[in-house]
């Protein structure tokens, strides 16, 4: 087996497990968020639903007290007109809907607090899934770190641990010394060919050797001492 074919073996054993598991915390975490926003989204719809409500209500109580003061000025004219047959009619109209009046705002009284509750409710979950989403979002950062860093890890100590990779190493050492040697002597036979080993052997005959330099340090030498 050949260094290459050890580390891609060693690499997809742990890249497939690191895979893996990161794959399934990955889903489980964006399925955590889209349920909770889901969840969220569903409660904002049903809030605005009961706002709405609550906001005609309001709206209708608004019209009961515009009509109620209505009545009350046409009463007012039957009066000035000395016909009290109308304006006690007119009266018992204003009663009844004084009574709605009454009546709309028991339901807003009671729908008011219940729409508070619920908005703050609603504004908490969604903070709460703000910060689920970015707490997910640091573990799974987090676990990438950590799966590429055991993936490395994994992959050295195979390297090292592994006899087979060693050997190859060695294999493919000795094989690059070889080449080296194998160039150098083919270097040399390209020299006496062409003739630069002349060149090389006339270059010698110039340089000093140790015995002549040896030779002109002793009559430095002597010469200080005269």
């Amino acid at each position: 087996m050949s260094l290459f074919k050890d580390i891609a073996t060693s690499i997809k054993g742990v890249a497939h497990d690191a895979v893996d598991a990161l794959t399934n915390d990955d889903s489980k975490g964006r399925q955590l968020v889209r349920d909770a926003n889901d969840h969220s989204r569903a409660a904002e719809t049903a809030g605005v639903e009961v706002e709405v409500t609550l906001q005609l209500e309001k709206n209708k109580y608004q019209d009961l007290v515009t009509e109620s003061t209505s009545w009350e000025a046409k009463a007012n004219k039957a009066l000035d007109s000395d016909d009290e047959q109308l304006a006690t009619d007119i009266m018992a109209r204003k009663v009844a809907v004084d009574e709605q009046i009454v009546a709309s705002q028991a339901r807003i009284d009671a729908l008011q607090p219940q729409v508070t509750a619920m908005k703050q409710r609603i504004a908490q979950a969604v903070e709460m899934n703000n910060h689920t989403a970015e707490k997910i979002a640091l573990a799974s950062a987090n676990s990438k770190i950590a799966d590429a860093t055991l993936a490395a890890a994994s992959v050295v100590s195979g390297i090292g641990n592994n006899s087979g990779v060693a050997d190859d190493v060695a294999r493919m050492e000795a094989k690059s010394k070889e080449k080296l040697a194998r160039a150098q002597i083919l270097g040399q036979h390209a020299d006496v060919v062409t003739g630069g080993d002349l060149d090389s052997r006339i270059s010698a005959l110039n340089k000093p050797s140790a015995t002549n330099a040896l030779e002109a340090l002793k009559a430095k030498r002597a010469a200080a001492q005269q």
